[in-house]
């Protein structure tokens, strides 16, 4: 589970949907993917994210991201720089810096 450390109501939208900043930090993966939990009922749109992720020189990271219900996952992957050029599951560690803001709205 994520730490999420500001979850801020920004208001309704003109349709009476909540808009939600979620800034987020310390990420824990499991097989790749952590989820970040959102304070509403269901998620409707992620409408803009940015991530900030650590920097390295060993491994470039991907970053995918889903929705379903609240709850946002975050898939990385990383890319060992090395001969092989092969994508891998990300661990822990790799995205421990890493920090991830979305800008949602929910019912």
């Amino acid at each position: 589970m994520a730490q999420v450390s500001v979850n801020s109501d920004l208001g309704f939208t003109s349709m009476g949907q909540h808009l939600y900043l979620v800034h987020v930090t310390g990420v824990v993966l499991t097989s790749g993917a952590g989820t970040i939990n959102v304070p509403c009922d269901q998620i409707q749109h992620v409408i803009a994210q940015s991530t900030k992720q650590e920097a390295t020189n060993d491994y470039v990271l991907n970053h995918d991201y889903t929705f379903a219900g609240n709850t946002i996952t975050v898939t990385v992957k990383k890319q060992q720089l090395s001969a092989t050029n092969t994508w891998g599951e990300a661990l822990t560690a790799d995205i421990s810096d890493s920090v991830y803001d979305f800008l949602v709205i929910g019912i």
